[in-house]
């Protein structure tokens, strides 16, 4: 009965010891949880402060890019309109393709952007001519003509006729024309 007496006076400073010592061991693994996410939040701010100049700088070359393009070739992509940019793209293909017969159809405003049909015949001396001519007329990228059909026959005189349907297509600009 001695043991009984003795385990009666001091359980209740066990059980009160065992929730202090069980409370310190939250408190400290809690701690320990933040402060390891304290240090990565810290490792992330350090990674972006340093990738923060790399970026400015990049926008810069990006900036300086954009300059030098309206500055020289006189671009305003936000002000083009896409029928001149359509005839001017028509009228470089009469200029480089002189000796091609070139046949327009109508101006048209598709879900696509603004099409002009535009079909191109022209006799081919030889393979590459035809690879030359498809190379070129595939090199338009604003407005960008869009091959429709293409054929190779045999023509008069024992000529090979390049045929090629197809449209210069201007894709509708965002938040503009």
């Amino acid at each position: 009965m001695n043991y009984f007496s003795y385990l009666k006076k001091r359980f209740p400073f066990y059980i009160i010891s065992g929730v202090i010592f069980g409370l310190a061991v939250f408190a400290l693994t809690i701690t320990h949880k933040y402060n390891q996410h304290a240090s990565n939040v810290l490792g992330d701010m350090y990674k972006v402060s340093i990738n923060k100049y790399k970026v400015k700088k990049q926008v810069k070359e990006l900036d300086a890019g954009v300059q030098y393009f309206r500055q020289h070739y006189k671009t305003e992509v936000e002000s083009v309109n896409p029928g001149n940019a359509i005839f001017r793209a028509l009228d470089r293909l009469e200029k480089d393709l002189p000796e091609a017969t070139i046949k327009v159809s109508e101006l048209k405003k598709t879900g696509k952007g603004t099409e002009l049909p535009v079909d191109i015949e022209a006799k081919m001396k030889s393979y590459n001519m035809i690879v030359d001519y498809v190379d070129y007329i595939e090199s338009f990228s604003i407005p960008d003509y869009e091959i429709r059909h293409i054929a190779i026959s045999k023509g008069q005189e024992a000529k090979v006729v390049l045929d090629i349907n197809g449209v210069f297509l201007m894709p509708p600009l965002e938040g503009g024309a």
